[in-house]
This record gives structure tokens, C-alpha cells and sequence, in this order.
């Protein structure tokens, strides 16, 4: 073939006929793909409204905190803790636990990029770093798992935190225990 006035050639033909064949399969399969990630993520809204919201208000309405079916599947609410600092309050957040005796919590990153002829210099301090006029980045983050256990000790134990702050949301779940 001839990119160049795009022209075909004798015998391309089926060629550009199987490629054809090809590109229309894989925009159905792209499709598909699509198709059933979206029944995927519509599954697990469900399946978290099921086990999150429904079922464990509908035992607790009975007074109950577990149930044994038949099968012998056992299903029990217990409680579970979940913790995201929202974006837009970070620095807030972070300076609340500092102040309030949690510090260690917030993890503190200083990191600056380095093109090859710069190797060398990674070795030095920040301030050698901005003294030779390198930009490095400084982030501070609390890890996702760290914030969620030492927010489910400071409930459990009955101490004040701002849940808005700290993006907390404790909630009863439904979990499956199979014999």
C-alpha cells in the first residue's frame, strides 16, 4: 500500500478486508468490555448497599447481629471503620494531628527529580539542593491504612476526633462465613 496518495494496490484488498473484520471485532469487544465493567461497578453499588445498609438495618431491626442459613453459611454484622482525608482539607487535617499529639501519623516527603548529569547532587541536603537552585518536592500524606486503624482506636477508646475532618464513616457490614 501506498500511504502516500493512499492509494490500494492489487491483492491489498483482502488484506484491508480482514483488517477491517479485525477493527470492527475489536470495537465490539471494546464495547462488550465496557458493557460488563459497567454491570461490574453496578454489582459492587448493590452488593455495598446489600451488606453495608440493608441487611445489617434489617438485623438489627430483629435484634439480631448474626444469622445461620440452612447451608451453613453463617452472615454477622460487625463494625468497620473507614477514614479518607478529603483533598481540598489536607493541610487542616494534618496540622489537627500534629497539634492534638498525632503527628506520627503524617508522613513527611521531601523529593526532587534529577536528570543524569545530576546524580551526584542527590545525596546532598534539601538546603544544598535549593541552594544550587533544584526545585524539590514536598509533600506531607497519612497512609490510608495507618489513618483507618488509629481512627478505630480513638473511637473505640472513646476519644473526640473531627470526623468531618478526618473523613471518617463508621458503619455496620455484612460479611459471609462460610464452614
Amino acid at each position: 500500500m501506498n500511504f502516500e496518495d493512499d492509494r490500494v494496490e492489487a491483492g491489498e484488498v483482502g488484506n484491508l478486508g480482514q483488517i477491517s473484520v479485525l477493527a470492527a471485532e475489536l470495537v465490539t469487544r471494546t464495547e462488550e468490555l465496557e458493557d460488563l465493567e459497567n454491570i461490574v461497578k453496578n454489582r459492587k453499588k448493590e452488593l455495598r448497599a446489600l451488606t453495608e445498609e440493608t441487611l445489617p438495618n434489617a438485623l438489627l431491626e430483629m435484634g439480631l447481629s448474626e444469622v445461620k442459613l440452612d447451608s451453613g453459611v453463617k452472615i454477622e454484622t460487625k463494625q468497620f471503620y473507614r477514614a479518607s482525608i478529603p483533598k481540598a482539607r489536607e493541610e487542616e487535617a494534618f496540622n489537627w494531628l500534629r497539634d492534638n499529639g498525632h503527628g506520627d501519623l503524617v508522613k513527611h516527603v521531601v523529593a526532587v527529580r534529577f536528570d543524569r548529569e545530576n546524580d551526584d547532587a542527590a545525596l546532598a541536603l534539601v538546603k544544598e539542593l535549593e541552594d544550587q537552585g533544584l526545585q524539590p518536592e514536598d509533600k506531607s500524606s497519612v497512609h490510608t491504612m495507618t489513618l483507618r486503624a488509629w481512627v478505630r482506636e480513638q473511637i473505640e477508646a472513646g476519644e473526640e476526633i473531627p470526623q468531618d475532618l478526618l473523613g471518617v464513616y463508621v458503619g455496620q457490614q455484612a460479611a459471609i462465613k462460610k464452614k
